[in-house]
């Protein structure tokens, strides 16, 4: 399957569904009993050769903005943000933000969504943001992980090439 149909047929699902957290578990200063530990973003775009949409992408950590950029989606590409000061058990926002002069008549409503450690719950030992930016819409949903929380790994590839939605 070529990479435009991947990108068509891994949908909302397989971006939430279960998976280990990328960068390595709850660091040791972490308290276990709080809220999962955030551990990164990976942002695709599924739009056509030649097109391109710009966005802001904030995250705040423990109620302060820790990180803030634009960012030009152009054709399949990827974003994907993971720091040192990620990996705390601390409540995690992340906002996507569609700008331009034509992101409010393009997006809709989509033109802004918050996804949050709230949004995951407290079952489960860490998570990252994934989404998708299209055309016309945007999707972020949390991928998750239990107690072993395995690395991901951040490859070339724009998408995961299984059909899971996990790497």
């Amino acid at each position: 399957m070529d990479r435009r149909n991947a990108l068509m047929t891994i949908g909302g699902a397989a971006v939430s569904t279960l998976a280990g957290c990328t960068i390595g578990g709850r660091k040791d200063d972490s308290d276990p009993t709080a809220r999962p530990v955030f551990e990164g973003i990976v942002l695709w775009s599924g739009l056509e050769d030649g097109e391109s949409r710009r966005a802001r992408i904030t995250v705040d950590k423990d109620g302060a903005q820790r990180f803030e950029t634009r960012h030009e989606f152009e054709g399949e590409s990827r974003f994907s943000l993971v720091d040192d000061w990620m990996g705390d058990a601390v409540p995690y926002s992340v906002t996507l933000e569609m700008v331009g002069p034509e992101a409010a008549r393009t997006y809709g409503s989509d033109v802004e969504r918050t996804y949050s450690s709230s949004d995951v719950g407290e079952r489960y030992d860490c998570w990252h943001l994934r989404g998708e930016i299209h055309s016309s819409s945007t999707l972020l949903a949390s991928a998750v992980g239990g107690k072993d929380c395995e690395p991901l790994t951040f490859d070339d590839q724009p998408r995961p090439s299984n059909e899971s939605g996990t790497d």
